[in-house]
């Protein structure tokens, strides 16, 4: 996975190790690209999947109906 003019993309093989110097190939007519150790690879574009913390955020509150904080009974029996 790389990313190129703020969009990532993601080569369809297996044969680039991470961190390799790469050359990326863009045109109308042949799309993305990419040359690594003078052989061409498909990449297509690569959506990254949102974090917990972001979808925690997304999903809507749930109603939690509270109960009336009523005061104790006071006991029947008096201490003498």
């Amino acid at each position: 996975m790389f990313s190129y003019k703020s969009k990532y993309f993601k080569v369809l093989t297996d044969v680039i190790p991470n961190k390799s110097k790469i050359e990326v190939l863009m045109s109308p007519r042949i799309g993305v690209k990419v040359r690594y150790k003078d052989k061409i690879y498909d990449a297509v574009r690569y959506i990254k999947p949102k974090k917990k913390k972001e979808l925690k955020q997304l999903k809507e509150p749930k109603d939690y109906k509270t109960k009336a904080h009523l005061p104790k009974e006071e006991s029947h029996i008096s201490m003498r």
